[in-house]
């Protein structure tokens, strides 16, 4: 069928959608309005039909309805406590819902913080996979290969040039003086020179064991450091769990001790009427003897 009427349809970047101006209806999305809130959304028909032939999505689907209920009831009972209860019940139980939801929040990090040690750790694992496995296959090739059979230990025998740090240059630069001081003084005699060469390469050689210890005494230094900082974050949160559950024990003891207090009006206005009944009773005797007494007299 030809249609000669027109239509206009125009975007809308703000709400990332389109708008029907002229010739069409723009349908309005119910289903997931209701969906977001909470809402049970009753099936069509067809998707009746869908669900009875599968029992799995049947079950999923009285499962969300179960779930939809459960909430609705939660904010029913919510709605009803916090009309009843008194600003001062209400301040209470903010405090009581932070200090909660901030011990669940320490918990929630403390256990990402274990899952990412767990992660690291099975990386490390992995990579050390792969360069053994890596390994085992450059090692099976240099096996079978007829050609070159010393082609492996040729190339573990291959070390590249590795960029120069501070720490080489300031090596070489020492390096450099000792061997020229030891020169300078040696000039004269070829024994003299082959010394002060087995000097410098002594002095050479110290020099760069004496920069690697330093640089693993660095090593050392810094991780205990990270432990100590690790130590100390952990000792800082264990204090910050301890204080906040004093807090929630002196607010439960604050609850029991207001609660005992809104007991005792109801439970005085009682007493004070058992103790009227009792001096009633006693007016009454006091006035039943009397008029015996007086009743007897003239007798």
């Amino acid at each position: 069928m030809h249609c000669s009427a027109g239509c206009i349809v125009t975007s809308n970047p703000k709400g990332s959608n389109y708008i029907c101006s002229k010739g069409l209806k723009q349908q309005q999305q119910a289903a997931a309005a209701d969906a977001a809130a909470g809402n049970p959304r009753l099936l069509q028909p067809e998707e009746k039909q869908q669900l009875a032939a599968n029992p799995a999505a049947a079950k999923e689907y009285q499962l969300l309805l179960r779930r939809q209920r459960g909430l609705l009831l939660q904010q029913q009972e919510e709605q009803q406590l916090a009309a009843e209860e008194t600003p001062q019940q209400r301040q209470q139980r903010e405090a009581i819902s932070s200090s909660r939801a901030a011990t669940a929040a320490l918990l929630l990090q403390q256990q990402q913080q274990a899952d990412d040690y767990a992660a690291n750790r099975r990386m490390r694992e992995q990579l050390q996979q792969r360069k053994r496995a890596a390994a085992a296959a450059a090692d099976a090739v240099a096996a079978v290969s007829p050609h070159i059979p010393a082609s492996a230990a040729e190339l573990r025998g291959v070390c590249f040039k590795k960029r120069k740090t501070p720490i080489d240059r300031l090596t070489r630069k020492l390096a450099e003086r000792h061997s020229s001081i030891f020169s300078r003084c040696s000039s004269s005699s070829r024994s003299s020179r082959s010394s002060s060469s087995s000097s410098s390469s002594r002095s050479f050689s110290s020099i760069c064991k004496s920069n690697a210890v330093a640089n693993r005494l660095a090593k050392a230094m810094q991780e205990a450091a990270e432990t100590e900082r690790r130590n100390l974050k952990y000792k800082q949160k264990q204090r910050e769990l301890l204080k906040q559950l004093q807090l929630q024990q002196q607010q439960e003891q604050q609850q029991r001790e207001l609660l005992k207090r809104l007991l005792q009006p109801k439970q005085q206005p009682q007493v004070q009427q058992q103790q009227q009944q009792q001096q009633q009773q006693q007016q009454q005797q006091q006035q039943r003897d009397a008029s015996g007494i007086k009743t007897e007299g003239p007798a």
